[in-house]
């Protein structure tokens, strides 16, 4: 289960909430999970649930439940793809051009089916989740 869910609408749903996360078997003490409700093969996510996610990874950082300097990444790109299709390849597309996206694949088409994937070397245990993706 996500940390938080993105509605279609830009509300944020609260699943595990800051400080469990179980969903990427291996991550879940690198990572917070934060998932866009809806399938973004074909068509992104709306714009409501960008900015929402922008925002919300920048109220982490102010609350102290994010390092200022967290990285974001596909959830396919950590796990096998076809058990993790997410972010959709719409979406991964956007994801790539930010500025804090890990992109230690180095890939630049669909994510690719990754079977040994470690945490970034500046990765640490979380005190309440200290990355996101």
């Amino acid at each position: 289960m996500y940390n938080f869910l993105i509605g279609g609408d830009g509300l944020i749903y609260e699943g595990r909430g800051w400080l469990v996360a179980q969903h990427l078997y291996g991550w879940d003490s690198f990572i917070l999970g934060v998932a866009f409700i809806g399938h973004f093969d074909d068509e992104c996510p709306t714009l409501l649930q960008q900015a929402a996610l922008t925002n919300f990874l920048q109220f982490g950082v102010q609350i102290g439940r994010l390092f200022d300097n967290y990285s974001v990444i596909g959830a396919c790109a950590l796990i096998d793809a076809p058990a993790s299709p997410g972010p959709g390849q719409c979406f991964l597309a956007e994801l790539r051009s930010w500025h804090n996206y890990w992109d230690d694949a180095h890939t630049n088409g669909a994510c690719p089916a990754l079977a040994a994937r470690r945490p970034p070397q500046a990765a640490q245990p979380h005190g309440g989740n200290a990355g996101a993706y």
